[in-house]
């Protein structure tokens, strides 16, 4: 049981993490709890040795309870009558959320966007319900599953992420350059280092950051080549070129992060987002007074190897032995 409930607690606090990092602004914790709270019962149901129709009880129960709860919906209302109805207003209002991530730059202000934090607190408990139910019915394969589904999907909808890399990259010698985010090029005014830091102040607080490496000025070598040399702790913005299946024109620009004290990285030398998978046009380094790692940055490197070391725990034979 203690097992369980650990490995419960690990999945679902990774599921919450990657889906919050859509939104803006700090989520309430209550909230949170409350979902993972619901998606708790059958798990423990499972664990204990409950039968098959007991357990399928709770969880339509606690999916009922946690619709209710995230989209204000009273429960009285999941009552037979005419002049009642629940599941009406929750499925339009989950229809209209999720509709709503395709029509929203990412990510977004919750206040501004109710029903799509509604959607995120619907997604953190559902993953967290399947993967603890498959953690409790001891089937790691498919809570391993479950968990990569529920940590990669959210990440999907970040412009220019790459969710199957997220954790391999976290993982890898390139984990010494983070990417924070992309944009596309037909929303800047222009690439002169002036606005590149304005974009890149979309991401990160860029207070007191000054620019620190040009490929203008041939820092990054002419034409660049790997690996480069950069300051530890600093920002590139790179420009691609739009090239074959970009979606902007003029191409993307994509941000990094150099951590861990690096001082020298490989950078893409074509555009990994949609924006722009041309060739690198110019490179922007950009220094602030004091290290600070982005919120996107560092905590899906962070989210990425916690990822890649539950679904191992989950895949180790020996943690399943009594």
């Amino acid at each position: 049981m203690a097992r369980t409930v650990l490995l419960f607690v690990l999945s679902g606090a990774l599921i919450a993490t990657a889906w919050l990092r859509l939104e803006k602004d700090a989520s309430s914790l209550g909230d949170v709890l409350l979902v993972l709270a619901l998606a708790l019962v059958p798990t423990v149901a499972v664990a204990v040795g409950a039968r098959r129709l007991v357990v399928a009880g709770l969880g339509v129960a606690v999916t009922l309870a946690a619709c209710a709860e995230v989209f204000h919906a009273p429960l009285t209302d999941a009552r037979p009558g005419g002049e009642h109805d629940f599941f009406g207003p929750v499925l339009g209002s989950f229809r209209d959320g999720f509709l709503n991530f395709y029509d929203t730059t990412l990510p977004f202000q919750r206040g501004d966007f109710p029903l799509m934090h509604a959607d995120i607190l619907l997604a953190v408990f559902a993953f967290s319900l399947a993967a603890g139910i498959l953690i409790a019915a001891r089937r790691p394969i498919g809570a391993a599953v479950a968990l990569v589904v529920g940590v990669g999907w959210p990440t999907t909808l970040v412009p220019g992420s790459r969710p199957l890399l997220m954790g391999a990259f976290a993982l890898s010698a390139q984990a010494h350059l983070v990417f924070v985010g992309a944009v596309g090029f037909d929303t800047q005014p222009n690439n002169n280092p002036d606005s590149n830091l304005a974009a890149l102040g979309q991401f990160v607080d860029t207070t007191g950051f000054t620019l620190c490496g040009n490929s203008d000025d041939g820092d990054f070598g002419n034409p660049i080549t790997n690996p480069i040399s950069v300051m530890a702790g600093s920002y590139l913005v790179i420009h691609y070129g739009k090239g074959k299946g970009g979606s902007s024109t003029g191409g993307g620009l994509e941000f990094y992060h150099v951590v861990d004290g690096e001082t020298s990285v490989d950078v893409p030398l074509d555009g990994t987002s949609a924006f722009g998978k041309g060739g690198i046009s110019s490179i922007r380094e950009f220094c602030g007074p004091v290290v600070t790692a982005p919120d996107s940055g560092t905590t899906a490197m962070l989210l990425g190897r916690l990822e890649l070391l539950s679904v191992l725990v989950l895949l180790t034979p020996q943690f399943w032995r009594r």
